[in-house]
């Protein structure tokens, strides 16, 4: 019998131990393609404009990295691919999720030694209304579903709790192999039911090795006449910090 719990013992710790290699795998991926950049955008015209910060890898705007939104200027952080050379920013006055002419914007070109890995402060970037290089990025909106070039994120889709997404073994994944996770396509938030105007939205955002069906039994009491239930579904392996922030979550 000794024996057995012995054995027992010794392949959960192994179990273990595979998972805590597999979780250093991963956090040693997102090291080699993901690094942090933050400072301070600066726009004298529009103190209080929406502003949007887009991540590049050339001045022409072809192929966009990542963006963030912002309520106004001022401080800011992202994540971003090592592989970004360029910040633009631009105070999106009309809010369609386009740069237009006559927006205050700038550019600002990333330090050399940002890389993967790293995390580069102190950036400035003003905007203004001077015309500079026009992004060829279009309307953000239509990639809202995009974040870290091909990772993507569920945004708004209609999802049940019953889902196998939300299975033990795959909030599983997420604490163990995030970076499969996100690949994976779970991460978003997702909506349990049909968006209504009408209704106020409650977020529910699990902890670690969770998943939004932790939340069954207090959903299943909220007032469905008042209230629409959101799910937040993320990789509690790794800090996702700012990359779920889009066009319509806050």
């Amino acid at each position: 019998m000794i024996h057995r719990l012995l054995a027992l013992c010794c392949a959960l710790l192994l179990a273990g131990c595979t998972n805590f290699m597999e979780l250093r795998q991963e956090l040693q991926e997102s090291k080699t393609q993901l690094g942090r950049i933050a400072g301070t955008v600066v726009s004298p015209s529009c103190a209080d404009c929406p502003t949007i910060l887009v991540a590049l890898d050339d001045l022409e705007g072809r192929v966009v990295h990542t963006y963030r939104v912002y309520e106004r200027p001022g401080a800011f952080q992202m994540v971003t691919f090592g592989g970004s050379r360029y910040l633009f920013g631009f105070n999106d006055l009309n809010n369609d999720f386009q740069y237009e002419q006559g927006e205050p914007s700038g550019w600002v070109r990333l330090p050399e030694k940002f890389a993967a890995g790293t995390r580069v402060e102190h950036i400035e970037l003003s905007l203004s209304r001077t015309p500079g290089n026009v992004p060829a990025f279009g309307n953000l909106f239509d990639l809202r579903g995009m974040t870290l070039g091909t990772i993507d994120v569920e945004l708004g889709k209609l999802a049940d709790l019953a889902d196998a997404r939300f299975d033990p073994d795959i909030a599983n994944l997420g604490m163990w192999q995030p970076l499969r996770f996100m690949k994976d396509s779970y991460a978003g938030i997702y909506f349990l039911g049909p968006y209504d105007a009408g209704k106020s939205p409650v977020l529910f955002v699990h902890g670690i090795n969770g998943s939004p069906r932790d939340f069954a039994a207090m959903i299943a009491t909220l007032d469905r006449s008042r209230f629409q239930p959101w799910v937040l579904y993320y990789p509690t392996g790794m800090d996702v910090s700012g990359i779920l922030c889009k066009r319509g979550l806050s």
